[in-house]
């Protein structure tokens, strides 16, 4: 969703130059670099029971917890797979084509998924007893529920995060926000502030929750109460796009600080514990930005890579040399700062001066789904259903 936003940025902001005559916008050539950091590849899956390959399917994005990796597939099945080596471990056929992301937990020896069907029904279901019970929603939800300690929780796109009981579920609680009046929307999400590390047993209490319209909530996942909620920007301009300040992606917790991005605006951190504000940078994004204290890493409207440090409150570099390659979001890993362009090509920033220092060729031409650090390496997952695990490799 968020490349027709980038699509429809240039055109408002470049493409309609090329009336007037000027030349059509180019992607920068690569440059030659010195690879000082070389990556390679742990293990490759192909998601064979992926529906409409080639195509852009929400349900494909990938969850880790602990040493496994789950991979769903539009039809309903699921595969879950080693991440240190990608060896299956097991196939699961849920019996539901899927409208949402899928969610998991491990429960004894089994484990529990959570999704929204094709049909809008909330499914809670165990891999042995198969599914636990349904409900029935009254809205779309395209990110994975939840599953806290005592109920599954989804947000709705109309701004309304409902919780039903894990045991039987029965509505446990629900809050209802007001919905900016707009046409578009970008992808907001929500996520445990509780358990920072995949894997971990910690206690699923609290919750922030972004918002469309640019409000996060955080609040107490077992009551529903609220502790705080904070709007991080107001709408401006003059038609539905440029108004568009919808929070990105999941809120991140990095240190003491919730973090999230704001479409088209800027990317900010709020106290965890009042929701004031602690340090904010204006800057014109697409999508959520990388934050790993001290450092912030961004990409901006025309390709250009950014790295902020909160601790100092300065830029520390811009990166112009990938411009308008269709560069990914950004995401810090081995103390460098990575992305992917549409051409396929994985590139490796330096922190310390934002020169390329690895590059890699993918071999792929379809679209970057998902992209993200893990303990034993970067994961990537295309359209076409392959996932990739790369890691650093040793000289």
């Amino acid at each position: 969703m968020v490349k027709y936003f980038w699509l429809i940025n240039i055109f408002f902001t470049s493409v309609g130059c090329a009336f007037l005559g000027t030349e059509k916008i180019k992607p920068s050539s690569l440059q030659r670099f010195e690879e000082t950091f070389a990556v390679e590849r742990a293990w490759k899956f192909v998601n064979k029971s992926r529906a409409d390959p080639g195509s852009i399917s929400i349900v494909s994005v990938p969850s880790v917890l602990g040493d496994d990796v789950l991979l769903p597939s539009k039809n309903g099945d699921l595969t879950i797979i080693s991440l240190a080596t990608g060896d299956v471990k097991e196939e699961i056929e849920l019996g539901f084509d899927s409208l949402s992301q899928v969610s998991f937990e491990v429960s004894e020896d089994s484990y529990n998924f959570a999704f929204v069907s094709a049909g809008g029904k909330l499914i809670f279901y165990n891999s042995e007893k198969k599914v636990l019970w349904s409900t029935q929603l009254n809205g779309i939800v395209r990110v994975a529920p939840k599953i806290g300690e005592l109920g599954v929780i989804v947000r709705q796109e109309d701004n309304k995060i409902i919780a039903y009981d894990k045991s039987g579920g029965k509505l446990l609680w629900s809050i209802s926000k007001r919905t900016m009046p707009l046409i578009l929307h970008a992808q907001s999400d929500m996520g445990f502030i509780d358990d920072e590390s995949s894997g971990s047993a910690k206690e699923k209490k609290n919750l922030a929750v972004n918002l469309a319209g640019g409000e996060i909530v955080f609040l107490n996942s077992k009551t529903g109460s609220i502790y705080w909620e904070t709007r991080l920007a107001f709408p401006k301009g003059q038609n539905e796009v440029e108004r568009i300040i919808d929070l990105l992606g999941v809120p991140f917790l990095d240190g003491q600080e919730i973090c999230s991005s704001v479409y088209q605006t800027k990317l900010v951190c709020v106290d965890k514990g009042t929701g004031d504000n602690q340090w904010e940078a204006r800057e014109n994004i697409l999508f959520p930005g990388f934050f790993k204290f001290p450092h912030v890493a961004s990409v901006g409207l025309k390709d250009d890579v950014t790295l902020f440090d909160r601790e100092k409150n300065r830029r520390v570099w811009k990166n112009e040399s990938l411009s308008y390659r269709g560069l990914s979001k950004p995401v810090i890993w081995e103390n460098s700062v990575w992305i992917i362009d549409s051409f396929g090509f994985l590139h490796g920033l330096s922190i310390l001066d934002g020169k390329i220092i690895s590059r890699y060729d993918l071999r792929s031409k379809s679209d970057i789904i998902s992209f993200f650090p893990t303990q034993s390496g970067l994961l990537i997952t295309d359209a076409d259903g392959r996932t990739l695990l790369l890691k650093k490799r040793e000289s």
